[in-house]
């Protein structure tokens, strides 16, 4: 921001552009910084800075302090990439339920709102985060966003393709570990969990586990020959699995190319095809049926039930941070995370909280509490189809969670 300090806007003029602005300065900031405490400062320090400066240049206001709220973000992810390599564990954005990131028209895809697609904007260098965001969630054009950031329209377009690959390559990685983890079943002990299914089991021994230790866990969450029975009784066999692995094993991928794309994403292509408000509905219902098998088998350690809401390469992710104890690694395929969540000597506490489901990110999720205390929440990514959980990102560290608003009366 440029100006001379001490003519800015007055009082009633700032006032005027937060009440108008704020939401959308959040939504842009929340989306770069992936943290609500970061993300409010940032807005917070944009207001407060205003009043000082001279604005009787600006002539487009929304795209002004887009372009404010931008850069400022890019100090910020520049400064946090270091602590974030050195958090303990799997690195989370903080869940967040709230309407205040749909800023009503204008968001261009709320489809980047999604829990999922914010774990992926993670994998992106700043610069690439900011020119994705600007672009394919707020519409803004190329030339547009190098005035922002001082580039190119060249550059931008190169920078935005580049980063729409990398995050379906990042997508797509993701989802083949999972596969080749579901693959060796499981062969793999704990202890040598180099995939990350092990390693990860390993590490879930605290709090969150009920105080469980990794020796507990050994036979559990290395999925075993059990596990692999249960998987085949309750999805259909060799044959439904080979054919699960080969067909719907990359729905992932195909629907962050349809959402990294820059087209209509997988549920608007899902919705207009399927006939719109009814198709989405249905969609919902069918979710939120999932969900429910979901709680069901965790609480009971029913782990058939289990295998059957989950795709053969499901992925778990948990983030204790070094608060609560979790997985340091990716929990991989549906055999370790069956057998992670339904052990009963892992997530003992967790089963003991009321849960109650909610919005996180726009879309179905569970918040946990005790005693009127967020204690976990827990954000979804469903298979294409709405019937089974492909991805699952388990925020326990409480540091994420002071935002969010308890279940208001027990859901068990």
């Amino acid at each position: 921001m440029q100006g001379q300090s001490g003519c800015g806007p007055s009082a009633v003029e700032v006032e005027r552009l937060y009440e108008e602005y704020r939401a959308y300065a959040f939504a842009i900031a929340y989306r770069m910084l992936g943290t609500v405490s970061d993300a409010e400062d940032a807005v917070h320090d944009l207001f407060t800075e205003l009043a000082g400066w001279d604005g009787a240049h600006v002539r487009h206001w929304k795209g002004y302090l887009a372009k404010w709220v931008t850069n400022r973000c890019l100090n910020a992810l520049r400064s946090a990439r270091r602590q974030r390599e050195l958090y303990t564990g799997e690195w989370l954005p903080e869940p967040w339920m709230s309407a205040e990131l749909d800023p009503g028209e204008e968001l261009v895809r709320k489809d980047t709102l999604g829990y999922a697609y914010m774990v992926l904007l993670e994998r992106l260098a700043p610069a690439e985060r900011a020119v994705f965001v600007l672009r394919e969630a707020f519409g803004y054009g190329y030339d547009e966003i190098g005035a922002m950031l001082d580039k190119s329209e060249a550059n931008c377009r190169k920078i935005c393709s580049r980063a729409k690959q990398r995050l379906q390559e990042a997508d797509s990685a993701d989802s083949a570990e999972a596969r080749r983890a579901a693959v060796s079943g499981g062969s793999a002990r704990v202890g040598h969990g180099d995939d990350g299914g092990g390693a990860g089991a390993r590490a879930m021994r605290s709090e969150a586990d009920g105080g469980a230790g990794a020796r507990a866990m050994r036979s559990e969450a290395d999925g075993g020959a059990g596990a692999r029975a249960m998987r085949s009784e309750a999805d259909g066999g060799a044959g439904a699995r080979a054919m699960r692995s080969e067909a719907g094993g990359g729905a992932g991928a195909r629907a962050m190319r349809s959402e990294a794309g820059g087209g209509a994403g997988a549920r608007a292509v899902r919705s207009e095809a399927g006939g719109g408000a009814g198709a989405r509905a249905g969609l919902a219902a069918d979710r939120a049926a999932v969900v429910g098998r979901f709680i069901a088998a965790f609480r009971s350690c029913d782990a058939a039930a289990m295998l059957a809401v989950l795709t053969e390469d499901a992925r778990l992710v948990t983030d204790g941070g070094d608060r609560v104890r979790s997985a340091i690694r990716p929990i991989l395929g549906a055999d370790r995370v069956t057998a992670l969540l339904t052990s009963p000597r892992a997530f003992v506490s967790p089963r003991q909280w009321t849960s109650a489901p909610v919005q996180l990110n726009g879309a179905l999720g569970l918040v946990f509490a005790l005693n009127g205390e967020v204690k976990a929440a827990l954000a979804f990514r469903f298979a294409a189809e709405g019937d089974k959980l492909e991805r699952l990102y388990w925020v326990l560290n409480p540091e994420k969670l002071t935002h969010l608003q308890p279940p208001p009366a027990p859901a068990r």
